[in-house]
């Protein structure tokens, strides 16, 4: 998969490329569907773990050619209580 990613997001929140791209491939993320972007893309937000327990959103924008990181960040509290509620079950 390839993606792009917006560094003012990830400068602006504090959080490494690496970081971002390894939320998204927690075995427990899950995805939450955010309509589309003003260009017509369908986007979503990520909500996973780094390798160092660190719980970031990630908003993704699916262009054609590549998917475009263009938010990362802590994750908010309703994020983190689905992340946590899913592994209540």
């Amino acid at each position: 998969m390839i993606f792009s990613f917006n560094d003012a997001s990830l400068k602006r929140h504090n959080v490494a490329l690496w970081e971002a791209l390894q939320s998204l491939e927690d075995p427990l993320r899950f995805e939450v569907e955010q309509g589309e972007s003003a260009e017509g893309n369908p986007t979503s937000i990520w909500v996973g773990m780094t390798a160092h327990a660190r719980l970031l959103e990630v908003g993704v924008e699916y262009l054609e050619d590549c998917n475009h990181i263009f938010h990362a960040d802590n994750c908010r509290s309703h994020f983190k209580a689905m992340y946590y509620a899913d592994r209540r079950r």
